[in-house]
């Protein structure tokens, strides 16, 4: 009996898979899957690359651009922000989690959504990041 109580306490006091932040290796170079804006179809022919705090968005509208990242894995959903310090884009304020052997990251540029979706009119992004293929 005692035995079925220390079993029981250490199974219910234990933490869960669940209450663990959750891992996340955003080094590296992505492709952009899916990308909606305001709720529609955008653009997809970005790559971005994340070296520590740096990432490096190639192609695009504004062409080459660099910008400083922070992330909070602790935070439920992770939050990551980047920022562009030559003002050649608005800051992406954002959660973040992991989509099977992706990413899915949602911004705005100046309040971070709560929620993973791109209401129209809403000025939120979607993306879907996948691993960029080795050349």
């Amino acid at each position: 009996m005692f035995a079925w109580a220390i079993a029981g306490s250490l199974i219910l006091g234990a933490p869960s898979l669940k209450d663990k932040p959750a891992t996340i290796d955003l080094n590296g170079e992505w492709e952009i899957s899916s990308y909606l804006l305001d709720g529609r179809a955008a653009p997809t022919d970005v790559h971005i690359h994340f070296d520590g705090g740096i990432a490096t968005f190639t192609g695009g509208p504004f062409g080459d651009v660099v910008g400083t990242c922070t992330f909070d894995l602790n935070r439920t959903p992770a939050e990551l922000d980047i920022r562009f310090p030559d003002g050649r884009g608005e800051p992406m304020i954002g959660i973040i989690k992991r989509e099977g052997q992706g990413l899915l990251l949602c911004f705005a540029s100046k309040t971070r959504p709560t929620k993973f979706e791109s209401p129209k009119d809403s000025d939120i992004g979607l993306i879907t990041l996948i691993r960029a293929k080795k050349r």
